[in-house]
């Protein structure tokens, strides 16, 4: 046989062959939820997945060097009471990492386009145990964002916020034992690292807080403590709440109230002191702060004066470790020095016998 028989006889099959006609992928609908694709393990995994002695290994070690970085800390007020309690949770960053060393995992997130908001689908696998979670999560595109006024970039913002929730969530449900060991470690490593260092973190955390910028005294009046008293639980909480602010997830008023309004709100629920009728006394008001205050407590109760005192400073927003009177602080002035905290902090006068 020829060559030329040989290419007319392909020649021939080639024009005898069906059609082939190039299919269009079918068209999903924007309200209709989008089926992920199945997931195909390898045969080998790049690294075997370890024991479960060895990931909470890798999760303490980890942790140790995440710190504040790996939960949250917001503010939010329950409805019922209206009273402020916070929320504390992990953070995208931990569940990425925490999802990387469980390993032969997989995780997908897909959108829709839902008009007034994103519809997002979070699926999560686990390719050696042959698990799989999925998740959804609605972002609304009338959230308002912190940074910004240009619309097309709060979208895009709104847009990752939404993508990294629902990746964070599906990952948080599917490896939640591993997730919670997290963030106790996480927190456990920060305040431990705090405290091999305490008064530097102090002065670090003080600067923070003016950077952002925000009154310390606020932040004393939250967390109870003067700051030159802050332990290494309060600076790690401090640094959660600093995180949340710096993140847009809360305002700084959200996080730290202003001290007028907390001052006017405990004036207005402290009942006032009933007088004798035989030794009437006009209404104590806040004594302005002039020189000739040492020339009135002459003639005033010196532990009045030093209440009016602390009550006014705080009125005024002073820092708390810095509006204590020089004169009070001589140890002869000690008992003047304590009331003039209690008038600060809103607390009632004391009396004294002497």
């Amino acid at each position: 046989m020829s060559d030329n028989d040989d290419t007319g006889r392909m020649l021939e099959q080639y024009a005898n062959a069906p059609t082939i006609q190039q299919s269009r992928l079918p068209q999903r609908s924007m309200g209709t939820m989008m089926q992920p694709e199945p997931m195909m393990a390898p045969q080998v995994p790049a690294k075997p997945r370890g024991s479960e002695q060895e990931i909470r290994a890798d999760i303490k070690a980890f942790a140790a060097a995440a710190g504040n970085k790996w939960y949250y800390r917001i503010p939010v007020r329950d409805n019922r009471t209206g009273k402020q309690d916070w929320q504390e949770g992990p953070t995208i960053k931990l569940a990425n990492d925490v999802a990387r060393i469980y390993g032969h995992s997989s995780t997908q997130c897909r959108s829709m386009d839902m008009g007034d908001a994103w519809e997002f689908l979070a699926r999560f696998t686990d390719l050696e145990a042959g698990f799989s979670m999925e998740r959804p999560y609605r972002q609304r595109k009338s959230q308002a964002t912190m940074r910004g006024r240009d619309v097309d970039r709060q979208l895009d913002q709104l847009y990752q916020i939404g993508v990294s929730k629902a990746i964070r969530n599906v990952i948080c449900n599917a490896l939640q034992h591993y997730v919670d060991f997290a963030v106790e470690e996480a927190k456990k490593s920060l305040v431990n690292k705090i405290g091999t260092d305490i008064e530097g973190w102090r002065e670090r955390t003080v600067r923070g807080l003016n950077n952002i910028p925000v009154e310390v005294a606020r932040v004393e009046r939250l967390i109870g403590r003067a700051s030159k008293d802050w332990m290494a639980p309060d600076i790690s909480r401090i640094i959660s709440m600093m995180n949340s602010i710096a993140d847009g997830m809360a305002s700084v008023d959200d996080v730290f109230p202003p001290i007028a309004r907390t001052v006017e709100a405990k004036v207005e629920s402290k009942p006032e002191p009933e007088k004798p009728a035989e030794q009437p006394r006009p209404p104590r008001t806040v004594l302005a702060e002039t020189d000739a205050v040492d020339d009135l407590m002459d003639n005033e109760d010196p532990v009045a004066v030093a209440y009016d005192r602390g009550v006014r400073a705080a009125a005024e927003g002073k820092n708390r470790s810095k509006a204590m009177p020089q004169e009070y602080r001589e140890p002869s002035r000690q008992r003047e020095a304590t009331v003039f905290l209690l008038g600060f902090d809103g607390k009632p006068r004391p009396t004294y016998a002497d």
